[in-house]
């Protein structure tokens, strides 16, 4: 798998994410949280994988580097985004309008990833190259995808354990 793949994957991983939080509104606050904390984790294990295995390598071109730096400003925003919801109640109404603010950036980061910067990152790397940096990119996600799991699941346990949402 090409780099190209493995993002384009974890954008619709993450867009899933984001529907079915979305899709449930206002309602069960448990539910949404839950969900949200697998997204914050999600985000923070794709955010740190993109950065090494993709942003880094591509900084150092011209006509890549200025698209890596705002990728990498588009996660900073979004990892903010996350903190405030996450000091949020998801009853809070601010929680909803919050996530929709947060979706909207990841939306317009994750389009402007597969356009523009696939369409001239693939003018400065070969082939070998995009493979390479599918497989470097698959597995910083999967060695940090390890820790973030260990990470909610004390959280999780203890939202379950005072919910049935």
């Amino acid at each position: 798998m090409t780099i190209y793949d493995v993002l384009r994957h974890e954008h619709e991983v993450i867009r899933s994410c984001l529907r079915r939080i979305q899709d449930l509104g206002e309602r069960r606050p448990a539910t949404r949280q839950r969900l949200f904390l697998q997204l914050q984790a999600l985000l923070g294990v794709h955010a740190a994988a993109v950065e090494a295995a993709f942003h880094a390598p591509l900084l150092e071109h011209e006509l890549t580097g200025p698209l890596a730096r705002q990728g990498r400003i588009r996660h900073d925003v979004a990892g903010s985004l996350m903190e405030v919801i996450a000091a949020l109640e998801p009853a809070d109404p601010d929680w909803t309008a919050y996530l929709a603010v947060l979706a909207e950036v990841l939306e317009l980061h994750m389009r402007q990833e597969e356009k523009e910067m696939f369409r001239k990152a693939r003018k400065v790397l070969d082939a070998a190259t995009e493979e390479l940096m599918g497989e470097a990119m698959r597995q910083a996600g999967k060695a940090r995808e390890v820790r973030a799991v260990a990470e909610i699941q004390p959280v999780l346990a203890v939202e379950s354990s005072r919910s049935l949402h």
